[in-house]
């Protein structure tokens, strides 16, 4: 069996002022994928993770791809 390689959670939450449903990410930064230096962050998705991703977004009523 194939490990996936996912490396970011993914956590839906409701925003208390607007009452809407928003996905919140929180990466590994120690992931493969990662990469942070004194100009910034880099997160380049896995096909794991965009499907991963992908999918949590279909779970959210009224969302349009």
């Amino acid at each position: 069996m194939e490990k996936k390689q996912i490396y970011v959670k993914i956590q839906i939450e409701k925003d208390a002022q607007t009452d809407q449903l928003m996905l919140k990410a929180r990466f590994d930064p120690e992931a493969p994928n990662f990469y942070q230096d004194n100009y910034g962050i880099s997160w380049v998705p896995t096909p794991a993770e965009l499907a991963f991703i992908n999918e949590a977004f279909r779970m959210i009523p009224g969302y349009k791809k």
